[in-house]
């Protein structure tokens, strides 16, 4: 049960990345707040990462990555 939630946070927070994300390049230009939420977010998937949560990092990145292609 804790880990089907802690998953569904780590998509919450996967997804609202990606939103923040995609300021960059879709519907408006990205802002201090949102690289300050940005950091925020990767922060806790880190530390959700540490806890036993293998991958999300890599996850994330490969997800950027494929966005400034």
């Amino acid at each position: 049960m804790i880990n089907e939630t802690n998953n569904e946070m780590i998509e919450l927070s996967v997804n609202e990345l990606e939103r923040i994300s995609g300021g960059l390049f879709f519907d408006r230009p990205r802002t201090p707040e949102d690289q300050e939420r940005e950091n925020q977010i990767l922060a806790s998937l880190k530390e959700s990462q540490n806890s036993g949560v293998e991958g999300i990092l890599d996850k994330v990145k490969a997800r950027a990555q494929a966005y400034m292609k």
